[in-house]
């Protein structure tokens, strides 16, 4: 909901709202601090923008307020500049990060995130959308321009967005028989052996397990620099370790059993897996 606000403030709100479904690169116009974009090709269908979340407010002023944004593929990071996005904030001005970085997650396997950081707002007046503008691809090459979303407000809980499966191999897992890696719309804090009896995993064959180990974040934790910004412990992806063959198909965690990194209870989860 807005912030109490006059009777036309509140319209504008619902119209920008209500149009972003539609919204194309070529409708922007050069009001506020970037220009209008090129139409360019249309997103593949199967690669869109997962989710957008704002993750932080910095200063009154200063351009570090902070979102999260992620992809459905891994984004080419030669695209990830500045430049590429634009964000639509609650008084309808349209507005370009002013640093753009890859993360929160920090494993070069890791790229379906970004970082968009700029002057995007406040608490009572969050912004509304972010548009991809610009030359972003993923890294097999197929686009994302033209991709747009309703950005996630900084009170929102952090959610489950995806599922992978991945090969145990020497540096993920090396004692599984099988790995899912999950993605998260923000970094998940104080993940930790304790949580892994409260997930549950059915498998093809009707049986029921928990993973045996978290890879990735939970084993890092404890190394991440104090002098470091954005440390392995604000990571928003997080590996599964577990120990038998039999595929997983379906994946569960119930509601606030993690807490993300400004310590919001996390989203009850539920994802069905194809069968192997």
């Amino acid at each position: 909901m807005p912030p109490p606000a006059s009777l036309a403030a509140s319209a504008t709100w619902l119209a920008l709202v209500g149009s972003l479904a539609c919204v194309s690169p070529g409708q922007y116009t050069n009001r506020g601090d970037y220009e209008s974009g090129s139409s360019g090709p249309e997103p593949a269908a199967d690669k869109p923008l997962l989710s957008a979340h704002m993750i932080d407010y910095g200063r009154s002023g200063g351009p570090d307020d902070v979102m999260i944004l992620v992809f459905a593929d891994e984004v080419d990071p030669l695209g990830v500049v500045p430049e590429a996005f634009g964000v639509v904030r609650f008084d309808g001005q349209r507005v370009r990060p002013v640093e753009v970085r890859l993360g929160p997650a920090d494993e070069g396997d890791e790229n379906r995130s970004l970082m968009l950081i700029g002057e995007f707002g406040e608490p009572l007046a969050e912004p509304i959308a972010v548009h991809v503008l610009g030359n972003v691809f993923s890294e097999a090459g197929e686009t994302f321009v033209g991709a747009n979303l309703a950005i996630a407000a900084l009170a929102s809980a952090d959610r489950l967005l995806a599922v992978q499966r991945l090969e145990p191999g020497e540096d993920r897992c090396p004692a599984a028989q099988q790995v899912l890696r999950t993605y998260w719309s923000d970094g998940l804090a104080g993940v930790g052996p304790s949580d892994l009896p409260t997930i549950e995993l059915m498998l093809a064959d009707g049986t029921a397990r928990t993973p045996v180990d978290f890879d990735d974040q939970a084993s890092r934790e404890a190394e991440a620099e104090a002098e470091a910004e954005f440390g392995p412990a604000d990571d928003n992806v997080l590996d599964l370790c577990v120990d038998v063959a039999v595929p997983v198909v379906r994946l569960r965690i119930a509601a606030g059993q993690f807490t993300d990194t400004q310590g919001h209870a996390t989203a009850a989860a539920e994802v069905t897996l194809a069968a192997l």
